[in-house]
């Protein structure tokens, strides 16, 4: 095996079910006993806190890249091999991004989401071609795959999934020859700046290519955040958005997502609906502590 690090993106919620959890574990020590560095959002709690310890315990080398304010938060981990704070959370996206060879996304809520939409963006950009696995442990991402099937910007050969933690590492030895020696682009593009903009006027996604639902996905995750409160809305006309709705409720009964988590945007078939549930759409606060990360 020659990958020397990978970068695992997955949940934070300290709430989910134990399979999630396990597998997380299986994860950590799958990648030391293999030699491979795990490259992770750097935080100790939910899976994130289990992969970590897991790889550690087997000796593995495991690099956390964690945003100032979390870190600030004492929600970082204080044991891995390396620790990188960084300024915010576009900064963290794309130095995980570089740091592993190929990208495995795990169950996660709009974070993690939001960072495998913004590298299959790139992609369709033809910025990279950089492995990015979907990790489908208990059909957790069978709408998200749906979904990913039906836009039209999405070259098929972006993306890929396997169903368990043993078909990782398989998978990748089939397309290592063909991506070794792709180039990446040094910096790559992003919406962070256009959400947090001085404005109160709405986020309306009404078309489901790539760079909509990227700008959608982080206007989301930065009003989790509190970094905005600008009314975001989703203009579902022929159900193209009806897997991705299906997963939000999916991904909050696996408490990967508050109950809050699913007011953060509206959604309608028509114009003349959605606008009016986005004059109604009042403010969402999350207590990410006591709401998603819990005690440690």
């Amino acid at each position: 095996m020659s990958f020397h690090a990978l970068t695992v993106n997955l949940g934070s919620s300290g709430s989910v079910r134990p399979v999630y959890l396990e597998a997380a574990r299986e994860l950590g020590e799958v990648l030391a006993t293999n030699g491979i560095k795990t490259v992770y959002g750097g935080m100790d709690a939910g899976m994130m806190n289990a992969l970590a310890e897991s790889a550690l315990s087997q000796g593995g080398k495991v690099q956390g890249i964690i945003p100032r304010r979390i870190a600030d938060f004492e929600r970082y981990h204080k044991g891995l091999t390396d620790m990188e704070v960084v300024d915010d959370m576009w900064e963290r996206k794309q130095k995980l991004f570089h740091a592993g060879e190929a990208i495995l996304i795990l169950p996660g809520g709009y974070g993690t989401l939001d960072e495998a939409f913004e590298i299959l963006y790139w992609a369709t950009l033809n910025l990279h071609r950089k492995p990015l696995v979907f990790v489908n442990i208990s059909g957790y991402w069978d709408e998200i795959l749906m979904f990913l099937e039906s836009i039209p910007d999405l070259p098929r050969s972006a993306w890929m999934s396997v169903d368990q933690i043993a078909g990782i590492l398989p998978a990748l030895e089939k397309i290592e020859q063909r991506e070794k020696n792709r180039a990446t682009t040094p910096t790559m593009p992003h919406f962070e700046s256009n959400s947090v903009c001085d404005t109160n006027l709405p986020v309306i996604i009404d078309s489901p290519v790539m760079g909509e639902i990227c700008r959608f996905m982080t206007a989301l995750i930065l009003k989790q955040l509190g970094k905005h409160a600008r009314p975001i809305g989703l203009l579902n006309r022929d159900g193209a958005f009806d897997p991705f709705l299906l997963w939000t409720h999916r991904a909050a009964k696996e408490k990967f997502l508050t109950p809050k988590c699913l007011r953060l945007f509206s959604t309608a078939k028509t114009e003349r609906a959605l606008f009016h549930l986005l004059e109604t759409e009042g403010p969402v606060v999350i207590d990410l502590h006591k709401e998603k990360w819990g005690h440690r």
